[in-house]
């Protein structure tokens, strides 16, 4: 993002980030042959999303987009590629520095879903429909990964979208509260190279601290 966009604001930002498409159910999508030349076309099936809206007057979506060829003259030409995006919308504008941390939050929730660091791609910002101000984020430290990245296991399940806007919430209902106890944590699934017993010490910190937090937690 340029020094000028630095100084506007705006009040939705998009991302995605490697490998989203086995958190989410993918779209599906339809072929048919048509016209003389057999022609390939590719339809869209039904817009699938999922919507619902956060503490703070924040809407978020996650919906499917697609790339890649949609007509061909043969089926070998036919290449589609489907990924999913959030997209975050806020109620008033705010400064990128306000976008990323809200953003920051929600990528450390993926990551306690998914027990393990993610690597967050395309971060787009915008201001409605305005062309002008819109921008990608191209650098911050935010994309940079601490770890390298581990392929999500595959026998991860996509998981339910009431299940996951209701922790979604939650997690940013009491993240100011709890940030402490998700940094250590973290410190588990970001630290791919320390003894387990550390990496056991470590979750056993986080958990005493989350217990002193919450005293209902031993009813």
């Amino acid at each position: 993002v340029c020094e000028e966009q630095l100084n506007k604001k705006y009040d939705t930002i998009s991302f995605s980030f490697q490998e989203i498409e086995k958190l989410f159910p993918l779209e599906n999508f339809d072929t048919k042959f048509a016209g003389i030349d057999k022609e390939i076309i590719f339809t869209k099936g039904k817009h699938e999303k999922i919507s619902k809206s956060l503490i703070g007057n924040i809407t978020c979506t996650v919906e499917s987009s697609f790339t890649g060829v949609y007509k061909s003259p043969n089926l070998y030409n036919l290449d589609v590629k489907q990924t999913k995006v959030v997209r975050l919308e806020f109620e008033s504008t705010k400064t990128i520095d306000e976008l990323l941390e809200v953003l920051y939050k929600i990528k450390k929730y993926f990551e306690f879903i998914l027990k393990q660091e993610i690597k967050l791609t395309n971060i787009n910002i915008s201001n409605g429909n305005s062309t002008h101000r819109q921008g990608k984020l191209v650098y911050d430290t935010i994309l940079i990964p601490q770890t390298f990245i581990k392929e999500i296991d595959k026998s991860f399940k996509p998981v339910d979208a009431d299940v996951f806007f209701k922790g979604l919430n939650g997690w940013l209902r009491e993240f100011e509260k709890c940030g402490e106890v998700i940094n250590l944590w973290q410190k588990t699934i970001y630290n791919n190279n320390v003894l387990l017993e550390d990496l056991f010490l470590w979750k056993c910190q986080a958990f005493e601290l989350l217990c002193s937090l919450y005293s209902g937690i031993y009813e």
